[in-house]
């Protein structure tokens, strides 16, 4: 029973391994996808996230007066 767990443990981890090999590339090119899609959409949103920062910031100020 030994030579069988041995063989079977020896065959996971090169399953292991060429199932990460084949991971691998896929998984880093969703990450540059996803990367390069959230640096679009922060320039996409940048006019707009300023315009709110300066309005909050008026309303923050509006409401320390009253």
């Amino acid at each position: 029973l030994e030579p069988v767990l041995e063989e079977l443990r020896e065959k996971m981890v090169i399953n292991s391994e060429e199932t990460k090999a084949k991971l691998v590339p896929m998984v880093e090119a969703i990450r540059a996808k996803l990367t390069e899609g959230l640096e679009d959409l922060t320039i996409m949103v940048a006019p707009y996230a300023e315009e709110y920062r300066d309005q909050l910031g008026k309303a923050a100020e509006d409401s320390r007066e009253k």
